[in-house]
């Protein structure tokens, strides 16, 4: 059965397999993804990844979102599945 979780976002994050993430945003001062999840789906480690406004991201990841930190725009990635 599917749930909505929250991950806190670290380099590397341990989600269930076929997570589709649906916001990302800052939370008590801590960036955090909700994503809609089977959490009876085996784990797999997913890189993020973060680049500024104008900075190009690496090849093959997906695009989740992006915040405003004081003056600073940042976009956040996902390696793919």
């Amino acid at each position: 059965m599917n749930q909505i979780r929250k991950y806190q976002i670290t380099r590397d994050q341990e989600i269930p397999e076929g997570a589709k993430i649906l916001h990302l945003a800052y939370q008590r001062g801590t960036l955090h993804i909700w994503a809609l999840v089977d959490p009876d789906r085996p784990s797999k480690i997913r890189k993020f990844f973060c680049c500024g406004t104008g900075e190009w991201p690496m090849d093959n990841l997906v695009f989740i979102g992006s915040v405003m930190d004081c003056d600073s725009m940042w976009h956040y990635f996902i390696s793919a599945e």
